[in-house]
């Protein structure tokens, strides 16, 4: 590992390298020095404060205050209203969040400032573990580019400072790569391994992660068929040990053996609600959610229902969701393209609440997407950030092209390649209609991959000095 880096400090140069890393926590400690004068401007989801507070404090993992407070018995407007509403345990958020703010809550109390200083940590880790796994189909000059985009990318700064999974996940995520480049690169099945634990962890940052270790098997697979048995025994042994756990915690609980009780709401109040609006153009997220519920109230209002535990609301909502998908399968189909392309742009609302406290607009393409987002307010900040989402859509492109050119030719690290190419498109593609719903839900994971195939877009065809024909031409 070492000897890896010396060489890839050699070839980037040291001092560009340590220019990568200033500009980014300069970047980060500006933002950091505002948010720090403003810690009420932190958002969080209330499960993850509330079950890092429970895990630290009382050692339960309940996403309700211990003792109950009576003003959550009046909290409604959204599909945690299902779930059961006492100290009971729950499954409604995987646990590597929440337990990873509750060491910061443990020594330091219920400090937000405190878990986000540690966050802007972890970025500058992601920015060097993405350099130390994408250099090798990098010319200096491109590994350049990709360390000053992504100390400069919007998206990922803001979320940095935010109380959510992103940046976590991401680390997780991203070191599970390396270590899978590490493989093609030793062909020790050890690093294998690594990659199969880390993926698993980042399944308990993050549910939406759930099939990631799978593109990691095929992928190793296709490149080693002879090892096929060794490499489905480390799968096997690597999810035993990580998601295994958690998953037999939910049986022994709920007599489910399931990794959270989300997927069923999520499919009921993201997924349906999502074709109901396409069903019924100019229905807002707050008039589908009720409709739905009046639909169905046979179901969700009847004791049966109400009498089961969140993993058995969540099979039933599910299915209930997937009942009004198959009736009404095209508009679930707009709905889902729709969610995609508008989980891109959406970042100016995030940014202007946590800069200035309020929320203002959501972008100049909102403007024209939704009749509720009007153009004449907030104009200056609408075509700003309509610029910065213009920028965004150039990365994009440049990502495709980017793509294209790595997999035109026969090249040695093709498989990392496609299993870049194949993780980002399944983050972009399985949230869906939760970029039709809630309306910031941009995919902040998928930026380093971007950027990466952005870089390789932008300068693909300039070989000359690569390090894939140096590494070439030495194995010649």
């Amino acid at each position: 590992m070492k000897k890896r880096q010396s060489e890839f400090l050699g070839r980037v140069g040291r001092k560009n390298f340590i220019s990568i890393n200033a500009l980014l926590l300069i970047v980060n400690l500006m933002v950091f020095a505002i948010v720090a004068r403003h810690p009420e401007r932190i958002a969080m989801p209330d499960e993850y404060s509330t079950i890092a507070q429970n895990i630290a404090f009382s050692g339960k993992y309940t996403r309700y205050p211990v003792p109950f407070p009576e003003r959550e018995i009046e909290q409604t407007g959204n599909y945690m209203k299902w779930v059961d509403r006492s100290s009971e345990p729950d499954s409604i958020r995987v646990p590597g969040y929440p337990f990873f703010l509750s060491l910061f809550y443990r020594f330091f109390g219920y400090e937000k400032r405190i878990p986000v200083f540690a966050q802007m940590l972890i970025r500058l880790a992601v920015v060097n573990l993405a350099l130390l796994t994408f250099y090798k189909v990098f010319n200096p000059q491109m590994t350049i580019l990709f360390g000053i985009a992504s100390a400069l990318d919007i998206s990922s700064t803001v979320y940095t400072y935010y109380l959510t999974s992103e940046i976590l996940f991401t680390f997780f995520l991203i070191a599970s790569v390396l270590f899978y480049g590490k493989f093609l690169e030793t062909e020790n099945k050890t690093n294998l391994f690594f990659s199969f634990i880390l993926s698993g962890i980042s399944i308990l940052v993050r549910a939406v992660a759930v099939f990631s270790p799978f593109i990691l098997l095929v992928a190793a697979i296709f490149k080693d068929r002879k090892g096929t048995l060794k490499i489905c025994a480390s799968f096997i042994i690597a999810l035993s040990l990580t998601v295994g756990p958690w998953v037999y915690r939910n049986y022994r609980i709920f007599n489910v053996p399931g990794l959270t009780a989300v997927a069923g709401f999520n499919m009921f109040y993201y997924n349906a609600v999502g074709a109901y609006m396409m069903k019924n153009p100019g229905s807002g997220y707050e008039e589908a959610e009720p409709a739905l519920e009046d639909k169905y109230a046979y179901v969700l209002k009847s004791k049966n229902f109400i009498n089961k535990n969140s993993f058995e609301k969540s099979v039933i909502l599910g299915k209930l969701g997937k009942e009004y998908i198959m009736e009404n399968k095209l508009s679930y189909a707009k709905a889902h393209f729709k969610g995609i392309v508008l989980s891109f742009p959406q970042i100016a609302g995030p940014i202007m609440l946590l800069l200035t406290g309020k929320f203002r607009g959501t972008g100049i393409f909102a403007s024209f997407l939704f009749r509720n987002q009007t153009m004449g307010r907030d104009f200056s900040l609408s075509v700003l950030f309509g610029l910065y989402n213009l920028l965004l859509v150039f990365l994009y492109l440049m990502a495709i092209r980017g793509f294209l050119n790595l997999v035109s030719k026969r090249r040695e690290y093709n498989n990392l390649n496609y299993l870049v190419f194949f993780t980002m498109m399944y983050l972009i593609l399985l949230p869906g209609p939760v970029g039709l719903c809630s309306f910031d839900r941009f995919r902040v994971p998928v930026m380093p991959f971007i950027l990466f195939l952005s870089a390789y877009g932008l300068f693909g065809n300039r070989r000359e000095g690569s390090v894939i024909v140096q590494d070439h031409c030495e194995a010649k």
